[in-house]
């Protein structure tokens, strides 16, 4: 019988830190996250698209986001 294993992806020590820093209203139905932490020149940021080298993801549409951050050998980190 084959055996089935699971290895897990390796993380990054500390999860994102990210704050909705304008919300929708009247005159803007959009808003704006901003990741604080980690940052650096090789990482890079998703809010559940393509990854980017801009902490700022604008034009955000009322929703849950879940922030992740990788650095170029992929390690991943979530923040939900």
């Amino acid at each position: 019988m084959p055996l089935s294993l699971t290895v897990d992806p390796v993380l990054l020590a500390c999860p994102p830190t990210a704050s909705v820093t304008a919300q929708p209203n009247c005159t803007t139905p959009t808003s704006t996250i901003v990741i604080t932490a980690p940052t650096g020149p090789t990482i890079q940021y998703s809010v559940g698209g393509p990854y980017q080298s801009s902490t700022s993801f604008t034009g955000l549409m009322p929703n849950n986001y879940q922030v992740t951050a990788q650095n170029t050998q992929q390690v991943v980190s979530l923040c939900r």
